[in-house]
This record gives structure tokens, C-alpha cells and sequence, in this order.
């Protein structure tokens, strides 16, 4: 069997900025027409990532490859402008031109590369089509909503063809409904044009929806390279868990898959191997993954108080006491009316949470 065709290849990738150490090794690949997204927190160095693979900031060591072609390499001198690398980039201002339409933006890097401008304006057209903002051709884009200019920045950077789209933080700046539509549509247009990609996120959910893996950077170096399934499921193993907003309490493996939980009782979960009985560990779920009022008979169900309860956007956010750990759910509107409505404050609820949604490890 021949190895998957290379769309991206970071190798040990170390970059300075201002005398800090930004990037640390930094190792990281996608096969040809993968989309890999790169959670961390701000100022962790994802748009730096993004700089050194386009090839606007220069790494101090490391090997860049981008489609099998070697981009940049410190030991052997390479280092290729930006403009032969074939990335394309969209920033998270999205970088349009005020002065051009819309139809124009989408054109400019074909009429850059040489493109006669009458073709480059009729392949934007179609790529403004295949983005649903061909009705906008001859707006400024002064005149765009957020979603939109979204949309002609992504169809600029795809309308030149490239070998590897890298994008930073591209929903941040959006409200959630455009975000919600925005991510199924990219995803779609990245899989038909079969083109490599490479996203930096503050936000599980573009993970979720977009990554074929997923890397977790954080103080210079990138962990994981896994599917988000995978990544959802042991945050632990790869650092993620408090990246990710999971609750993260301390431990006792009371025997093996069996472990005490102050406040929460003994939990049903999978243990470390190696661990033996009575030694530290620490478990994370999700907030989401907690049920409430769940049938009789349900493992890991424990008692709670009700601290707080906030209707949200799908229904209600509610946190809760149980010991002295302060637990967070979010539960839906429908779930809970079924129910009788929400809990109130001061009352004492049954919860649960499934022993697959719990991640252990050594503490």
C-alpha cells in the first residue's frame, strides 16, 4: 500500500519573536486534502504557525513541506517567498480590498499570477457561485456583513487554486446563527475542491465540525494530530482537557474502572492500567455529558444542589453543587419541560454521568 500523498509536513519547527520562543519543535502533518485545525489559547502562537508555513515570519529552525515540495529547510538553506509556496491565506480581518467589488477581490490573485483578466473575472464568478456571494459581485466590501465577507475571502483564497489554505480564526468575529451556517458550508467546499487545509481556533466546535485532526498547541508545542472523536474522548491523554472547558476533579482508584470522587461518590469509568488501587488520579467529563433526573438504576448517579439555573439559547444553564466540586450543565429546553420544567434554586436533583464520557489518568 503507498503511503497517503503529503498535503502539509511541519517538522521540529522553532520560532522566535521579540526574543521570546514562540514555537518549540513544533511537529505537525496532513495528508493531501485533510483539514487540520490547531486548538490553543491566545497568544499560544497559532497565527505564528499560520506565518511560518506561508512563509511571512521566518522560523530559526525546521522543515516546512507543502505538497511533497520542501518550502523551507534551515539545514539546507531553503526558504521560498510566500508567493511560490502556493498557500492561501485568509486572516482574520479577511483582508479585502475596500477599493475593489466583490467580483474583483475574488479575481486578484488570478490577475497577480498573470491570469488574462477576463478569464480571472469569469473563474471568479464561479467560485463567487459555488460561495453563494455571486449576487454581491459589484458590492464594496464596506457594504458586507460579516458572514459575507467571510464568504469572499474564502472564495478569493480558493479561486487561485491553491496546494494549502491556512486560515486564522476564521468564525471568531461572527455571531453564532452565521457561524452555524458558515461551518457546514466550508466544510463542504474544502472537501469538493479536494485541497489541504490548516485552521487555528480558540473553539472545539470548528474542531468538531471541521477537523479531520486535530493538534492542541500550547507554550510552543503541538500535541495530538487526532480525530476530534478521539480527542473528545481523552482529553487527558493529550492535554486538552482544561483547554476544552471540561470539569477536572482529583481522585482515588478505589479498584480497577472503579474510582471515589469526593462529593460525586464511586464512579464507574476506565482506569489506567498501571494504576493501583488507592493511588491519585484525575478525572474529566463534559459539562454536557451530565444527565439530569436519570432513570433509577442508572450508574454513577449522584446528588446535587442546584446553585444557579439561566435559560440559554437551547435551554438552561445549570450549575450545581455536589460536595464541594461546582459542576456546570447545560440541558435542553425540551428534555427538562418534559420533566416539569427546570430545577430551582436550593433544590436537590439526581444526576449522572456515563462512564464513557469520563477520561482518567495518573494525577
Amino acid at each position: 500500500m503507498k503511503p497517503a500523498a503529503r498535503g502539509l509536513r511541519v517538522e521540529k519547527l522553532h520560532v522566535e519573536r521579540g526574543g521570546r520562543a514562540v514555537l518549540q519543535g513544533a511537529q505537525l502533518g496532513l495528508p493531501r486534502g485533510a483539514v487540520g485545525v490547531v486548538l490553543g489559547p491566545n497568544g499560544a502562537g497559532k497565527t505564528t504557525l499560520l506565518e511560518a508555513v506561508l512563509g511571512i515570519v521566518r522560523p530559526s529552525s525546521g522543515r516546512i513541506e507543502i505538497a511533497g515540495d520542501v518550502v523551507y529547510d534551515s539545514s539546507s538553506g531553503v526558504n521560498l517567498a510566500p508567493e511560490r509556496r502556493g498557500a492561501a491565506y485568509v486572516p482574520q480581518d479577511y483582508g479585502l480590498f475596500p477599493h475593489l467589488t466583490v467580483l474583483e477581490n475574488i479575481a486578484f490573485p488570478l490577475i497577480a499570477q498573470g491570469v488574462p483578466r477576463r478569464e480571472a473575472l469569469q473563474e471568479a464568478r464561479r467560485v463567487a457561485e459555488a460561495l453563494g456571494v455571486d449576487h454581491l459581485a459589484s458590492a464594496r466590501p464596506t457594504a458586507l456583513s460579516g458572514g459575507q465577507k467571510q464568504r469572499v475571502a474564502l472564495a478569493r483564497a480558493l479561486a487561485a487554486q491553491p496546494r494549502l489554505l491556512l486560515l486564522d480564526e476564521p468564525f471568531t468575529a461572527l455571531d453564532a446563527p452565521t457561524r452555524e451556517k458558515l461551518r457546514p458550508l466550508l466544510r463542504r467546499v474544502l472537501r469538493e475542491a479536494d485541497i489541504t487545509a490548516l485552521l487555528v481556533t480558540h473553539s472545539f466546535s470548528d474542531a468538531w465540525i471541521l477537523g479531520d485532526l486535530v493538534y492542541i498547541l500550547e507554550e510552543g508545542r503541538l500535541r495530538g494530530g487526532v480525530a476530534p472523536e478521539e480527542l473528545a474522548r481523552h482529553p487527558l491523554r493529550y492535554g486538552a482537557a482544561r483547554l476544552l472547558g471540561y470539569h477536572i476533579l482529583e481522585a482515588r482508584l478505589a479498584s480497577p474502572n472503579r474510582v471515589k470522587v469526593p462529593g460525586l461518590g464511586l464512579l464507574r469509568a476506565e482506569t489506567p492500567h498501571s494504576a493501583e488501587p488507592g493511588s491519585r488520579l484525575l478525572v474529566a467529563f463534559r459539562g454536557d455529558d451530565i444527565v439530569l433526573n436519570p432513570p433509577p438504576g442508572t450508574p454513577n448517579t449522584f446528588t446535587a444542589t442546584v446553585l444557579d439555573v439561566t435559560a440559554t439559547r437551547y435551554g438552561y444553564r445549570i450549575v450545581l453543587a455536589a460536595g464541594d466540586a461546582v459542576l456546570t450543565t447545560e440541558a435542553p429546553r425540551g428534555h427538562l419541560l418534559a420533566q416539569g420544567g427546570p430545577p430551582r434554586k436550593g433544590e436537590k436533583v439526581r444526576a449522572s454521568i456515563p462512564p464513557e464520557a469520563i477520561d482518567t489518568a495518573p494525577a
